[in-house]
């Protein structure tokens, strides 16, 4: 049984649907499944702003149009009033940048890492960066098993060769 941990998390600006990104060409980048058994999409609104309390701080999250590798994809500014610096008023504008402050203060919550890593490419990235981090708190057989399957077929046949005993 996994356990699952709920955070207050609160809407404080819709934003707006922008024509040219949700309909256009590249509106695959600003749609996001809800619900996978019916594929129900959502839009990722610009200008949408959401506040989630996580390990007592604030963080203030806002989609914008384009970050830096990419000016038609979604990009998110992230701030908190406890990060705040009289000369730096935000944490970033790249959502890797701020994925990565969230799931800092999420480091001891393997749980909620574990379920970040099926939400898309980007968020897995960035939860299994942290949770490889110590890698041994978790069993270590099965560990050993899991790198020795993504070996390739000849570094497996070549430890065979050489006398390990590996589980195939």
């Amino acid at each position: 049984m996994t356990k699952e941990k709920n955070y207050d998390v609160f809407l404080v600006s819709v934003g707006t649907i922008d024509s040219e990104l949700h309909f256009g060409p590249f509106s695959y980048e600003w749609w996001i499944v809800c619900n996978q058994e019916i594929e129900f999409l959502v839009p990722i609104r610009l200008h949408m702003k959401v506040v989630a309390l996580l390990n007592g701080h604030d963080f203030i999250l806002t989609v914008v149009k384009g970050n830096k590798e990419y000016s038609e994809q979604s990009g998110y500014i992230c701030t908190c009033e406890s990060f705040y610096t009289t000369e730096l008023k935000m944490i970033s504008t790249l959502p890797i940048d701020c994925l990565n402050k969230v799931f800092e203060c999420l480091e001891e919550d393997k749980a909620t890492l574990h379920s970040c890593l099926l939400v898309n490419r980007l968020w897995c990235r960035i939860s299994v960066e942290i949770l490889w981090r110590n890698i041994w708190g978790f069993n270590l057989a099965q560990i050993i098993r899991t790198l020795i399957a993504c070996l390739p077929n000849e570094s497996k046949d070549f430890l065979i060769n050489n006398g390990a005993s590996i589980p195939i």
